[in-house]
């Protein structure tokens, strides 16, 4: 399995801010049996991508925490259902209605503990904290979107709203080639509503984008900063149960001190050799 590229992981950049306080330890045993160790230079102050403007959190972490309503297929480079099963413009692009799979279960972990499956209020909530400034979660952690406020993209999504559980419904200004593509991209990752409420009750508003909940294949089990990262396997993805029990990414060297983990058979898997 030992390599320089992974296609479970795709490489990526660094952040230069502070890391922040980490979740208690959760470890399933020995990595070596149940999965495999990923070695790259980074750090993370979010877990959440819409807050992230690059870096480990969107290129590595997003697609194994959370989903969005579309993905990219990467051999066509066509747009694909991804938590949105279908979609529909009535209007020529300036109404766009997503249909919402059913059973889209969120991750359990030590923090939440989820009562429903994904519905229409996570999407709703996850879009109207950003493109709305009024939103009570929007000044949270920040009012700062970095690729949604460098697209302007609040500027044009009129609205967001639900019409039933399993059906959302975005209202543009005016049709945008673009819009469906932007969905698409791991800064759009659906939250859980339900756990955003949680949060406000107890007055811990800022865990929501430190201890993450979404719906992706892996969960934070936990994360020691400037050392590693371990992602548990979410046994009740929508999309089958994934093979391996965890992923320990590992931050702990930069440079050749990476390559000679690679070497040595501490790493599994390196991003960027020096």
């Amino acid at each position: 399995m030992r390599g320089i590229l992974s296609p479970f992981l795709a490489t990526l950049g660094l952040l230069s801010v502070p890391a922040f306080a980490a979740p208690p330890a959760e470890s399933p045993g020995d990595i070596r049996q149940s999965g495999f160790v990923y070695c790259v230079n980074g750090q993370v102050n979010t877990f959440n991508p819409q807050k992230a403007g690059s870096g480990l959190t969107v290129d590595t972490l997003a697609a194994q925490l959370y989903d969005r309503l579309l993905d990219v297929d990467p051999y066509t480079y066509r747009l694909v259902p991804e938590l949105a099963e279908s979609w529909e413009t009535p209007d020529d692009g300036i109404t766009w209605r997503f249909r919402l799979r059913q059973n889209v279960q969120f991750q359990h972990t030590r923090w939440f503990t989820p009562t429903r499956a994904l519905n229409a209020d996570d999407v709703v909530f996850s879009f109207q904290r950003i493109i709305d400034p009024k939103h009570p979660w929007h000044n949270v952690n920040g009012g700062s979107y970095p690729y949604f406020d460098s697209l302007q993209f609040a500027d044009n999504v009129r609205s967001v709203r639900k019409l039933d559980n399993r059906t959302v419904e975005f209202r543009l200004r005016q049709p945008d080639a673009s819009f469906l593509w932007h969905l698409a991209t791991h800064y759009a990752s659906v939250m859980s509503a339900e756990y955003a409420a949680a949060l406000e009750r107890s007055g811990d508003q800022e865990e929501l984008d430190r201890e993450p909940v979404g719906t992706g294949p892996f969960r934070l089990g936990e994360y020691r900063a400037g050392q590693y990262i371990r992602l548990l396997r979410h046994d009740a993805y929508w999309r089958g149960k994934p093979q391996m029990p965890q992923v320990v990414i590992d931050l702990g060297s930069g440079g050749t001190g990476r390559l000679s983990k690679l070497l040595t058979g501490e790493c599994d898997v390196l991003a960027w050799p020096a």
